[in-house]
């Protein structure tokens, strides 16, 4: 695994990134994920492919409330061992499975399944046209695409956010969402139909910042122990994203399409 694939398991590992962003990882959160399958018409006879499943929660989450049946990928055994353990819990696993794989390299047969998303990751694969063939590869003639990703108008960003932390937090590597209209449509994508979602960022960095400054009360008061957390450069991030949020340097934005 390279560098930079290590530095986004490790980031969405570590303790500290799963108290700040709670059990949905993306922007949104499982509202985004109900708009994208309304979007993809998604139902009972669809099988879903969710690209970097994480700990399983939008396919669990589609699987309880859209009746279909779904397979989810994530390089992180960590991961899959939480969403296994949910999905147990949830009483979903005989309709949802989970593999280790590589969006780079899907461990799933051709023209596979109906319907394949990714949700906030498709910035960070190293190989964004690889990625997509992949998933233009698994699905059947007529399966449907969604994803849900950052954007990022690179000549205005910050160098200081162009580093591997970033691109682990999905933003030193994200493009335009023109970008990611070109990138997909190579790989044979049709159709393709954007939405923007930005005002998801703001709500995110607001619940961030919320869970921030509890931690920094719980260890003021000794109630938690996370090692050397910088705090202070912490809220200074936060800051630049929420400026550059509403400069219209970063944004996130849905994406939909299908395959002839």
């Amino acid at each position: 695994m390279d560098n930079t694939k290590c530095s986004c398991v490790n980031f969405y590992e570590n303790d500290m990134t799963q108290f700040l962003l709670g059990d949905v990882f993306h922007p949104g959160g499982l509202e985004l994920t109900a708009r994208m399958a309304r979007e993809l018409g998604l139902n009972e006879k669809d099988l879903v492919l969710d690209v970097a499943c994480g700990q399983g929660t939008t396919v669990n989450y589609l699987v309880q409330n859209f009746g279909c049946r779904a397979l989810g990928i994530d390089l992180s055994e960590a991961n899959l061992s939480t969403a296994r353990s949910k999905a147990a819990d949830q009483e979903t696993k005989d309709r949802l499975t989970f593999r280790a794989g590589d969006a780079e390299q899907l461990p799933v047969e051709d023209k596979t399944c109906s319907v394949v998303i990714s949700e906030c990751a498709f910035c960070t694969f190293s190989d964004k046209n690889t990625a997509a063939s992949e998933m233009f590869r698994v699905l059947r003639p007529g399966g449907r695409l969604g994803l849900s990703d950052m954007t990022v108008d690179q000549a205005r960003l910050p160098l200081e956010m162009q580093t591997l932390l970033f691109h682990a937090a999905c933003v030193a590597d994200a493009r335009t969402a023109g970008e990611y209209r070109e990138i997909l449509a190579r790989s044979g994508f049709k159709g393709l139909k954007e939405i923007d979602c930005s005002e998801t960022l703001l709500e995110l960095t607001g619940n961030i910042r919320k869970r921030l400054l509890m931690a920094e009360l719980a260890v003021k008061l000794k109630k938690m122990d996370l090692g050397e957390v910088d705090f202070e450069q912490g809220k200074k991030w936060l800051n630049m994203a929420e400026e550059l949020i509403r400069t219209q340097v970063i944004g996130y934005v849905m994406l939909t399409g299908f395959k002839d």
